[in-house]
């Protein structure tokens, strides 16, 4: 089983040629995740202790100047990725970088039962809720916030740790770990009940890693956000409709790919055990 798996995560390595050290790879990583992260995990530590950003003059200069730390880390690693050429670092399965669009909707369906799993168990533990802000500009920002969110964390918690970390040759269970680490730590203004985003933060690098494509996985996960906005504007229940409809269809494609997947497995192994038999070549005239 061991061997097996191996052998599946050196087929889908999205790293070629590109080489980096390790301590490179790490470092970077880091760099990365305090540039693009710095500020919410800075804002999540500040709700999770029962903060308010908006109604401190201290803790606003604070973030201010948080965020424009991050904006210039972000723009080193950046300026380093280009150089080392890990931009074109990434090997996808067709051109362009964009897979069929089948794919696309199965990598969007799985990673979408996959939070919703995560979230359904989080109440097993003390867990607070999204903290929503029902003001006008409340609604707006969370509105564009939703919408950016897919692309820019499943791109920047992700993809770019995943192949900085491959570059620098990091075997792949302490990249698993960082990547799980990194996708629970901006989100602990849920209390313990983060912990139960582990599933969802792991099998997103499995679902990305067969996907070898970032688009499916960040429109599904924009779309799901989505669906609660109407918890800003007070109906909880549009937000339901709007969820269970989704969701179950996610399921349902998801049910559908794997089992198509176990399918052509067992008929690959019914292939290898019974091969065809070679008949001769007809008689010549």
């Amino acid at each position: 089983m061991g061997a097996r798996v191996s052998s599946w995560l050196a087929a889908h390595d999205p790293v070629g040629r590109v080489r980096l050290s390790r301590r490179s790879a790490v470092g970077l990583t880091l760099v990365v995740y305090a540039g693009i992260f710095g500020p919410g995990v800075y804002e999540a530590i500040v709700l999770s202790r029962g903060g308010d950003q908006g109604g401190d003059a201290g803790i606003d200069l604070t973030g201010t100047v948080v965020a424009l730390t991050c904006d210039a880390l972000v723009a080193l690693v950046a300026g380093l990725a280009v150089i080392r050429g890990l931009v074109g670092s990434w090997r996808p399965v067709t051109g362009a970088g964009v897979t069929t669009w089948r794919r696309e909707i199965v990598a969007g369906s799985l990673c979408t039962v996959l939070a919703t799993g995560s979230s359904l168990l989080m109440p097993l533990l003390p867990t607070r809720s999204y903290p929503f802000d029902t003001s006008g500009a409340g609604q707006l920002t969370d509105f564009v916030g939703f919408i950016r969110t897919g692309p820019v964390e499943e791109i920047c918690a992700l993809l770019a740790p995943l192949i900085i970390l491959r570059a620098g040759r990091v075997s792949w269970p302490v990249v698993f770990a960082l990547l799980v680490a990194i996708r629970l730590s901006y989100h602990v203004y849920y209390g313990p009940g983060v912990v139960f985003m582990a599933l969802w933060a792991f099998g997103t690098v499995i679902v990305y890693l067969w996907a070898r494509s970032i688009i499916g996985i960040a429109i599904a996960h924009s779309l799901l956000d989505l669906t609660g906005l109407p918890v800003d504007f007070g109906h909880v229940g549009i937000a339901v409709l709007l969820r269970v409809p989704f969701v179950l269809a996610c399921l349902g494609v998801s049910i559908r790919a794997l089992w198509l997947l176990r399918r052509r497995r067992r008929t690959a192994l019914q292939d290898a055990a019974f091969p065809a038999p070679v008949l001769p070549p007809p008689p010549a005239d």
